[in-house]
Parts: C-alpha cells; structure tokens; sequence
C-alpha cells in the first residue's frame, strides 16, 4: 500500500519539478528579450527563477532516494555477501535520521521566514524554505518504500563500464566498414587463433 502511494506521490512530484524547470526556461528567455528590446528585464525575474530552482532540487533529491539513482559507492557493499542487507538497512536508518533533522530544523526556518518578504515578489520566505521539509518528508517515505521492496540501484559500475565498450566496439567496425576497410590487426589477431585452435582440435 505504501509502495504505491509513494510511486504515486513521485509521479506527481515529476511533473511538477519539470514544470519548475520549464518555467525557469521561460523566465530566462523572457529576460533576454526584455534586455533586448527594452533594455532591462523583469524585477523579480531572478527572483523566481532561483525559487523555482531552489523547490525543483530538493523535489527531485527526494524522488532520487526511491528510485536509488544518488551518488554511491558499492565497490565494498559488493562483496558484503550475507551482511549487504543489514548493512543497506544501516545505512537507511541514518539517511532517515538525517532527513528528520532536516525537516525539524528546516520547519524553523518555514516559521522564522514566515516574518520575512522576499525583495522582489513580497513574498513570504517561509514558503521558499518550505522547501526542505518538503524534501525530507518525501525522502523518508520513499526511503520507507525502498526497504519495503529490497530495490536495487538501476546502474551499476560493470554494466556501464561493458556497455560503453560494446558501444566502442560496435562503433569501431562499422566505421570501418563504411571506410571500406578490412578488420583490425586485433580483430584479425582474434580469428586467427580461433582458427589454431579450432586447427589443434581437429588434429587431436
């Protein structure tokens, strides 16, 4: 039940992070041609774009931790074996320890900035720094919904790595070949003892 509240917050929380993105876009393009045409741009352009910047990141942050894509090394929890699952629900615990600092703290600030307006749109700073409860709040239950499912991480360290190898390889022959040009000395290198060996084989 859980696991599919929290999809469907993250869902939702998508689409708003990318309308977020998309009006800094249009702010910014709007300023370049006021500078253009008038000379100067809007008052509060920066203004918003920063705010909006501001709730995009701590929105999206908070999708990341579900979907596992942070930055992380696994070269040691890798060879963990038995003790890979206690340690992932360790290291859990206090990423959501941290998260609950953050949305005590940073419901503070909401109050505290609740006295304050921003200098160009007059707008309260609460609601900016809403922000980071927000975030910890989302993250916790998506971290909750992470332990539920056992997800993994979508990409590993080896499987990019061969990825972008087959991608060489793959880019390297047909180069070659549009270049009307005959295999590598290390493709031919290969054939060739394939070829002793399928030879040994025979003879044996």
């Amino acid at each position: 039940m859980i696991v599919s509240a929290v999809k469907g917050l993250n869902a939702a929380l998508r689409w708003i992070s990318g309308g977020l993105l998309a009006g800094i876009l249009v702010i910014i393009l709007l300023q370049i041609a006021m500078r253009s045409t008038q000379g100067r741009g809007l008052a509060w352009g920066n203004e918003l774009a920063t705010y909006f910047l501001v709730w995009s990141v701590c929105l999206g942050l908070a999708v990341a931790f579900f979907e596992r894509t942070h930055l992380g090394v696994e070269l040691l929890v890798s060879k963990l074996g038995r003790l890979r699952r206690p340690v992932e629900i360790l290291a859990f615990l206090i990423t959501i320890l941290f998260l609950a600092v953050l949305v005590y703290y940073g419901w503070s600030m909401v109050e505290s900035g609740m006295g304050r307006t921003s200098p160009g749109l007059g707008v309260p700073m609460g609601y900016v720094y809403l922000a980071l409860p927000v975030a910890g709040v989302v993250g916790i239950l998506n971290i909750i919904a992470v332990m539920f499912t056992g997800k993994q991480p979508e990409s590993r360290v080896d499987e990019i790595v061969e990825s972008e190898l087959e991608i060489a390889e793959t880019g390297t022959s047909q180069g070659r070949e549009e270049l009307g040009l005959g295999p590598s000395e290390w493709e031919q290198d290969i054939d060739s003892r394939a070829s002793d060996d399928e030879g040994d084989e025979r003879r044996s």
